[in-house]
């Protein structure tokens, strides 16, 4: 009966799976940081926004 494959080949696989596994996680680290950066600067953009409505609101002069 012929092998389909060594147990050299299926170690080499093992230590490249393990090896895209971490490139992985690293890209889903950055992709986290990188969201939470861009919703945090959405979020102080909705609360300056939401400011200006209840300031221009409160003062008739101010509004356009």
């Amino acid at each position: 009966m012929t092998e389909v494959a060594t147990k050299a080949d299926l170690l080499a696989t093992k230590a490249d799976l393990v090896a895209t596994t971490a490139d992985l996680r690293a890209a889903f680290e950055a992709q986290t940081e990188r969201l939470t950066v861009i919703l945090g600067g959405i979020l102080i953009a909705g609360f300056i926004a939401m400011g200006l409505v209840i300031i221009c609101s409160a003062d008739p002069l101010l509004a356009p």
